[in-house]
């Protein structure tokens, strides 16, 4: 037997002696059906609403989008132009979604939700596997309405497929470490093959470092050894990450490895190459609030590890020793990268809710409410309070809401944090517990309802893109003025100028614009450029302007960063 099983049967039969009489049977389908309709309402309602939003989603999209038009899934190409930025699993995810329901919004992100709802009921079932039906419930409904989870999971990018299939991957190792089996290495190996498919090399080094890290500091590391093992988990992963690594490497070879493993993997991390630089700090102060509405049982599982950091080696104890493991280790790494965007450390969300839910059980166990509990309590309540009152108050100006508008989102905001405080102080924690979910579902069906319209406006270029597209004459092209906006990917992805590398052209100057149009052949282009600047480009005698169309930029560089939509045509002499 191996020596894995002494502590795994240890804590087993503690845990067992501890939970025997939950009703875990009984409890089963309550809790899916509540899972189901918390992610109903926090992942699919409206999830077609927004426009493709930010840089990067609605160029995935149109990636996806040409592969299904080509029928070719492996190479990325953007307006026709190998992209190697990325690997593909997020494409062949949003690629279903368009074969399933057409080429729109809500096709391009149902393929990421479904891969979300996997890892939630992944963390469901391992979860009650191991602590039982009340703490699998508690993770998992927790893990469904943190924020960032949320936001992550209703937008077609890579952070999310990665998140999951890193958690799919480390609860195979914690479903082999409990009771054994073949079958959780086979699915270690195949997840740790789709975590390389969503993003990469980081998807092998940080969760066979957490399993490394594991696996010393508990003395189990001989049993990684097993030859069997590793050739199973090591050949299912190859099989599973050559699907794609496969033909990229035999069609495009060493243009393949400069741009994706050197340029997107060692130059992102090393350098500030991609203009994405933060403090050392950043990921620690994310890690905690995009853990929104659980921020204060984590911290205050935070503040408490020292005194049970002797416990975690114990057998135990060695489950939350796994989970911290598994929440610091993609923090501590991206925190040194050159580049650093929040959703890096997606995955390591789940671990912290996981923590969150470990905090909260012991808080339901409580005869009378410790301080803990009724800081952490209150302080929840305080938090949902305030924000209700900035959105009243700052939502015009933040958000570009009406005012009667904002007082109806934050009246909402406010109502759910009374009735969380008193459900918890006329019940008990465990009904707050269970309300809080759905009242930050109420929360999110109103931000849906009520703010989506003015981000569609703000935040991306649907409008002024597809006006672009009708308002082009045959052959002619779309150049932008002093710099570039991403947005107009997928709705008029064609009309642009491009370089080799299928990035926009940008004309750096007045003087450049008729060299453009003389160099493309035609009498005119279209050109993009923000209103700070279009003052200048009417009055240059070297351009003759034709104003076509206009939409507003975000509400906090607006009016400056409204963008205006020209026709250029070089002025005779």
């Amino acid at each position: 037997m191996e020596r894995a099983g002494e502590g795994k049967r240890v804590e087993r039969s503690m845990e067992d002696g501890k939970r025997r009489t939950e009703p875990v049977g009984q409890r089963n389908g309550a809790a899916l059906i509540a899972l189901g309709l918390l992610a109903g309402l926090l992942l699919v309602f409206g999830l077609g609403r927004l426009p493709l939003i930010g840089p990067d989603e609605p160029r995935y999209a149109d990636i996806a989008r040409a592969m299904v038009a080509t029928g070719d899934l492996i190479t990325p190409r953007l307006a026709g132009l190998e992209w190697f930025e990325k690997p593909a699993l997020t494409y062949w995810l949003t690629a279903v979604g368009y074969r399933l329901f057409g080429v729109s919004e809500f096709a391009a992100r149902i393929g990421i939700v479904l891969w979300s709802v996997i890892g939630i009921l992944a963390v469901y079932g391992m979860t009650t596997r191991l602590r039982g039906a009340l703490y699998g419930y508690l993770s998992a409904s927790m893990l469904v309405s943190c924020a960032i989870w949320v936001g992550f999971s209703r937008v077609a990018t890579f952070d999310l497929p990665l998140a999951v299939s890193f958690t799919l991957a480390l609860l195979c190792y914690l479903g082999w470490e409990r009771s054994g089996g073949v079958r959780w290495w086979a699915g270690l190996g195949v997840s740790l093959g789709l975590a390389l498919l969503a993003k990469g090399l980081v998807g092998l080094l940080l969760p066979g470092g957490i399993i490394l890290a594991y696996a010393v500091l508990t003395g189990q590391w001989r049993p990684l050894l097993h030859p069997g093992r590793l050739l199973l988990a090591g050949g299912l992963m190859l099989a599973v990450a050559s699907l794609w690594y496969g033909p990229m490497l035999a069609r495009h070879g060493q243009h393949f490895v400069d741009e994706f493993f050197i340029a997107h993997h060692f130059q992102r991390y090393l350098t500030n190459q991609y203009r994405h630089p933060q403090p050392v700090y950043f990921f620690a102060v994310i890690g905690v609030l995009g853990c929104f509405p659980w921020n204060f049982p984590l911290l205050a599982r935070l503040f408490g590890l020292g005194r049970r950091w002797r416990d975690l080696r114990a057998p135990e104890g060695r489950f939350e020793l796994f989970l911290w493991l598994w929440a610091l280790v993609p923090i501590v790494f991206f925190s040194f990268s050159g580049s650093k965007l929040p959703g890096y450390i997606l995955p390591s969300f789940p671990a912290l809710l996981m923590l969150a839910a470990l905090q909260l059980q012991d808080w339901e166990a409580e005869a009378t409410p410790s301080r803990g509990q009724v800081g952490s309590v209150v302080a929840t309540m305080v938090v949902l309070f305030l924000l209700g009152v900035v959105v009243a108050l700052a939502g015009p100006g933040l958000l570009g809401l009406d005012k009667f508008t904002a007082y109806r989102l934050a009246a909402i905001g406010v109502l759910v944090s009374i009735v969380y405080l008193m459900i918890w102080f006329l019940l008990h924690l465990r009904a707050a517990n269970r309300f809080l979910p759905f009242g930050f579902a109420v929360v999110m069906v109103a931000i849906v309802n009520l703010v989506t319209p003015v981000l569609a406006e703000r935040e991306t270029l649907k409008a002024l893109g597809e006006q672009a597209v009708r308002e082009a004459r045959p052959g002619e092209r779309l150049v932008f003025f002093l710099n570039s906006n991403h947005r107009l990917n997928f709705y008029a992805t064609d009309l642009p100028l491009r370089d080799e590398k299928s990035y926009f052209v940008i004309a750096p100057s007045l003087e450049s614009i008729p060299l453009l149009i003389k160099r493309h052949g035609g009498e005119s282009l279209l050109v993009l450029s923000q209103r700070q600047w279009s003052g200048a480009l009417v009055e240059s005698p070297l351009l003759r302007m034709e104003r076509l169309g206009e939409q507003r930029g975000p509400i906090k560089c607006s009016p400056n960063c409204d963008l205006v939509l020209f026709r250029a045509r070089a002025a005779r002499p």
